[in-house]
C-alpha cells in the first residue's frame, strides 16, 4: 500500500463508526495505538485493551485486541502487516526501530500535526495458519453484516 493511501485511509477511518470486540491475540511491541493492515484491500484499525497493555516496555507481549473499525473485506492470508503510530521522541524511536528489526519495516512520511509528530511504523508478519486465521474473521464478517444491516 502506497504511503499516502495507507495516511488517506487513516484519516477516513476515523469518521466511520462500526464497532465490534475480536478476541485476536497478536504480537507487537510497545505502541499506545496501532493499525493492523491484512492486505492492501483489507485495513483495520486496532486499539490495545488498555487492561492488558503496559505501557513504556520494549518486550514483545500478547495483548488482547479491540478491533475499532473495519474498512475492507478481501484478505491476503499469508500476510499481516502491523503499523504503529508512535508518538515518542526520536530517541526513544530508534530503539523501537531497532527492536523491531527482526522483520521486514517502513517507517512513512511523519503526518503534520500538533506536536508530537506521528510516525507510522509498518511490520509484516507472515501468517502461520492461514486457513484458521480466514476462519476467525468470517467469522467476525458476519458480525460486521449484521452490525451494517442495523446502521442501515
Amino acid at each position: 500500500m502506497p504511503k499516502d493511501t495507507l495516511l488517506n485511509v487513516s484519516r477516513w477511518m476515523k469518521d466511520k463508526s462500526i464497532h465490534f470486540f475480536i478476541a485476536k491475540y497478536i504480537h507487537f511491541g510497545f505502541s499506545n495505538q496501532c493499525y493492523i493492515v491484512i492486505s492492501p484491500e483489507f485495513f483495520i484499525e486496532l486499539k490495545a485493551d488498555p487492561n492488558r497493555i503496559r505501557y513504556g516496555t520494549l518486550k514483545f507481549q500478547q495483548y488482547l485486541l479491540k478491533i475499532e473499525k473495519v474498512l475492507y473485506k478481501k484478505i491476503d492470508p499469508h500476510k499481516i502487516t502491523i503499523v504503529f503510530k508512535d508518538f515518542e521522541k526520536p530517541k526513544q524511536k530508534n530503539k523501537f526501530l531497532k527492536f523491531l528489526s527482526s522483520s521486514k519495516e517502513s517507517e512513512s512520511e511523519s503526518i503534520e500535526q500538533k506536536e508530537p509528530k506521528i510516525i507510522l511504523i509498518e511490520r509484516t508478519y507472515t501468517i502461520k495458519d492461514p486457513k484458521k486465521f480466514l476462519q476467525l474473521l468470517s467469522k467476525n464478517m458476519k458480525k460486521i453484516k449484521k452490525i451494517k444491516q442495523k446502521l442501515n
